[in-house]
């Protein structure tokens, strides 16, 4: 009867125990259900971690009445870190900065009250500036800006609460203007255009024209006065 009664201590602890407090509890929980992120119980106070389950520590936390309060740490399961920033009562605040499993800079955010505000910039992995975006209030808004890997900028336009807007460029790999289009309402209006895979923005896809919102043929565009 002991035997049940510490196995069934033992499994109760480790369903429900709180995951910060033990490595095994964490381990537990994370292999049980692995969906779930453990909530952080309203009256505590202090550190909180998450690990790996093959090991290493994935996350740890400054907290204060159960709320994300301070600076955050976050790593890959390599060791290496992921990201660094800080909170204030549970949303992510100012400046944070984020590596890849390899450890190279990848970007850099800026949050006001839990949303995307700012500047946010990425890299390629040689170090190279990738894109720069600003944002307010959660959405693109503002000057965006993407480079190709070898330096050379891509792309150049501007987004107004988050829809495309006023003149984009797309340019070649060596520099040259090869689209210019003007959107307004997040819709492409005046020029030429290249559709853009948000996988990978630089794999432009062919050119297409429009002329007050409608899309034409090359020919029907050229021969209405329309410019490359």
């Amino acid at each position: 009867m002991l035997g049940v009664v510490l196995g069934l201590t033992v499994v109760a602890v480790l369903c429900f125990g709180k995951p910060q407090r033990s490595y095994f509890i964490s381990m537990f929980q994370q292999r049980v259900y692995p969906n779930r992120e453990p909530e952080i119980p309203s009256d505590f106070n202090g550190t909180w971690n998450r690990w790996w389950f093959a090991g290493g520590t994935m996350e740890s936390v400054a907290v204060r009445d159960g709320l994300r309060q301070g600076r955050c740490v976050q790593w890959h399961g390599n060791g290496r870190k992921q990201s660094e920033g800080k909170y204030e009562k549970g949303e992510k605040k100012g400046k944070w900065l984020y590596w890849d499993q390899e450890g190279r800079r990848c970007r850099e955010e800026h949050y006001v009250r839990g949303k995307r505000s700012g500047i946010i910039r990425e890299w390629y992995g040689s170090g190279q500036l990738m894109s720069v975006c600003d944002w307010q209030n959660g959405s693109n808004h503002g000057q965006y800006s993407f480079w190709f890997a070898n330096g050379v900028k891509a792309i150049e336009g501007q987004f107004v609460r988050g829809r495309w807007a006023g003149k984009w460029t797309i340019y070649d790999k060596g520099g040259a203007v090869i689209a210019v289009g003007v959107y307004r309402d997040g819709r492409p209006w005046e020029g030429v255009f290249r559709n853009l895979d948000s996988r990978e923005p630089t794999r432009f896809g062919g050119p297409r024209f429009y002329r007050n919102a409608i899309e034409l043929s090359e020919q029907e565009y050229r021969s209405s006065g329309g410019a490359s």
